[in-house]
């Protein structure tokens, strides 16, 4: 802006020298995007200002009116923010004043007399004490009487006839119940092998529980040589065995075993 600026002012710094034979009462310039200004007239049209340049026409000797107000410029960029000062110096610190005399203290007031005391009242008499009367006189102790015989004891009483039978008393609460449906259950038999086996048995109903349980072997060929790695239960109806040979012998070690529970209803 300030460059379009300084192209007009020298324009019209050169109006006054323009001849008479070439005198117009108006001039108009083209204003390019890239700040170069023509004047429309020979050699250069207002057709060759193109869709972002700027025409203006420019009125001068005589009385035209005053051209439409142009379009407020955009804002320019704001200026970076200038370096703060620095800190002035401190200012000398004022001396304090000295402090005022204490002024002198007054006199202190006299105490006043005491005013005399007043005379003390004279006692009453003190009442005369009436007179106290004669005492009774105490009468006679009577005689203790002599304590009679001890009477005969009477004869024994005829019994009463019983009493009504009283009411039948509520009934007690009931019991807890006892152990029922006591069943044994076996397990289904494994194979007759050398392998580690591990079998299961369980109750015959979910509401049964289990209370006890073991094992059976069958088909053994050495029984003593069973080693048994876990017997009991695994949870409230299901009874586990695991159990395999302890291999410390020779020959044929086969062997089948089967688990067994013991269960009863839920109390």
């Amino acid at each position: 802006m300030k460059r379009i600026l300084t192209v007009l002012f020298a324009y019209l710094f050169l109006l006054p020298n323009i001849s008479a034979a070439y005198a117009v009462d108006s001039l108009t310039l083209c204003v390019k995007e890239s700040g170069v200004v023509f004047a429309v007239g020979s050699g250069f049209h207002i057709a060759d200002c193109k869709k972002n340049d700027k025409p203006i026409t420019l009125t001068y000797g005589g009385n035209g009116g005053a051209g439409a107000t142009g379009a407020t410029g955009a804002v320019g960029p704001v200026g970076a923010t200038g370096f703060a000062g620095s800190t002035g110096a401190t200012g000398v610190q004022g001396i304090e004043g000295p402090v005022g005399a204490t002024g002198i203290a007054g006199p202190t007031g006299m105490i006043g007399d005491t005013g005399p005391q007043g005379a003390t009242g004279s006692i009453g008499a003190v009442g005369s004490t009436g007179e106290i009367g004669p005492t009774g006189s105490t009468g006679l102790v009577g005689e203790i009487g002599s304590v009679g015989p001890t009477g005969l004891q009477g004869n024994q009483g005829v019994p009463g006839d019983f009493g009504p039978t009283g009411a039948t008393g509520n009934a007690g609460a009931t019991g807890a119940n006892g152990i029922s449906g006591w069943e044994r259950n076996v397990g289904t038999l494994s194979a007759d092998d050398e392998l580690q086996k591990t079998v299961f048995a369980e109750c015959s109903s979910p509401d049964k529980k289990i209370i006890g349980g073991g094992f059976l072997t069958d088909n053994r060929s050495n029984s003593g040589k069973i080693a048994v790695a876990f017997n009991g239960p695994i949870d409230d109806d299901t009874w586990q065995v695991i159990a395999g040979i302890d291999g410390s012998t020779s020959g044929d070690e086969s062997f089948s075993i089967q688990a067994v529970a013991i269960c009863v209803n839920t109390l």
